[in-house]
């Protein structure tokens, strides 16, 4: 065969192959523009029931890239809503809901979660919006709950179910008793009877310890709630004394003991044997320190080796320093109160890295402030024992488990 032929034919099949993929492709209709959000949005007819559109605030959103699909002016809201809550101070995570009543087409409610116990109901009156806060409405169910610290009290209290901030709330209570950053021993148990609160929309928590028992180290303290009227609540022991003593076991909620009181300790810096005279708590820069009792600052700033330093007379029997801070918070002369924030944690002076350096005087002689023997309050008045006495017992029959976990609507 001529291979001239052969060539024009072996050509020819490729044009009618190329023109037949071109044709596909030219005729095949381009895929369809991705869905916009209108900026007007009605139901299609009247709902049968009501709608409730519940949305998580994400990074990044607004109060208008939330709304404006849904046919609500976002401005007209926050300005009719301000006097209750900016609304242009969303929160990440935080849920804001949208109600269409039955029978309607619009969003005739807003509500807007501020926090865990209150939120913003904004109701679409006319062109314009009434807003007001509203408690949310908890479903009380009262329950024991007990845990044995294996590693860490932390972890054994976030494996029974409790919050960062419950644990927290647990520590406040012992802290004039128990240094929770060295005196917790593996094997000490804890045993609450506390209220678990859920919302309508399914979250939980747990309120505050109604009666709370702490076994460490072959000693038992038990903390209940008791509210006097016209007082504010607080923690007692069987007797009736406070537990929250006139002086805090320690200056920072949660840390490590890196250096204790030591007359003999080797300086890391000097190379030398230098007395330790005071305890050292390492924690990250920026954690907050607190005033362990109320008094006076009576020195605030820059002390040598110290760093930033502030020193508080606690009355004429006690006195209390804080060194190499990162951020001073007090001025000479500020009176604080107990658990006040007075600094952050820093590694300023002659220190190698971020830790608080804490002292304690008792009638001017520098004390171990860890084993000092600090004062205490003193019971509550007598005329509040009788009833005190009697959530004592009630209270302690649950924790016991002798009488029956009550649920509370």
């Amino acid at each position: 065969m001529n291979p001239r032929l052969v060539l024009a034919a072996i050509l020819l099949a490729l044009a009618l192959i190329l023109g037949g993929v071109l044709a596909v492709r030219l005729t095949t209709p381009p895929p369809p523009p991705p869905p916009q959000a209108s900026a007007e949005f009605t139901l299609p007819e009247p709902t049968e029931a009501a709608v409730q559109i519940r949305h998580r605030v994400a990074e990044g959103e607004t109060l208008s890239t939330i709304l404006d699909p849904w046919g609500i002016d976002a401005h007209t809201l926050r300005k009719d809503a301000l006097a209750s809550y900016d609304l242009s101070r969303l929160r990440v995570g935080k849920h804001l809901s949208l109600n269409v009543a039955e029978g309607e087409e619009e969003v005739g409610e807003l509500r807007y979660e501020m926090s865990e116990d209150e939120e913003l109901v904004a109701i679409r009156e006319g062109p314009g919006w009434v807003a007001r806060v509203e408690r949310v409405d908890w479903q009380t169910r009262t329950t024991r709950l007990s845990f044995t610290v294996e590693r860490t009290l932390w972890d054994a209290a976030i494996g029974a179910g409790l919050r960062a901030a419950d644990i927290m709330e647990l520590a406040r209570i012992f802290e004039s008793d128990v240094d929770f950053n060295t005196e917790v021993q593996a094997g000490a148990r804890i045993d609450l009877v506390v209220d678990r609160l859920t919302r309508a929309d399914g979250f939980e928590k747990l309120g505050p310890p109604l009666v709370a028992r702490f076994e460490n180290a072959g000693k038992t303290l038990i903390a209940t709630r008791f509210v006097a009227p016209g007082s504010k609540p607080e923690y007692l022991d069987d007797e009736g004394i406070r537990r929250r003593g006139a002086f805090l076991r320690s200056p920072l909620e949660f840390s490590n003991v890196t250096s204790g009181f030591n007359k003999g300790r080797y300086h890391p810096i000097l190379k030398t044997r230098r007395p330790h005279m005071g305890t050292d708590f390492g924690a990250p820069t920026g954690t907050p320190i607190r005033s362990v009792a109320k008094g006076t600052v009576v020195r605030a700033g820059k002390a040598g080796g110290h760093g930033n330093y502030i020193e508080i007379q606690h009355d004429k029997r006690y006195r209390t320093s804080y060194s190499h801070l990162s951020r001073i918070g007090v001025r000479k002369g500020e009176t604080v109160s107990q658990g006040q924030v007075i600094g952050a944690v820093g590694s300023t002076g002659m220190s190698t890295g971020p830790h608080l350096h804490f002292q304690l005087w008792i009638d001017g002689k520098l004390v171990d402030p860890m084993s000092a023997v600090l004062p205490r309050f003193e019971r509550i008045e007598e005329q509040h024992m009788a009833a005190f006495i009697a959530e004592r017992d009630r209270l302690r029959a649950l924790l016991d488990g002798g009488a029956t976990v009550l649920s509370v609507d």
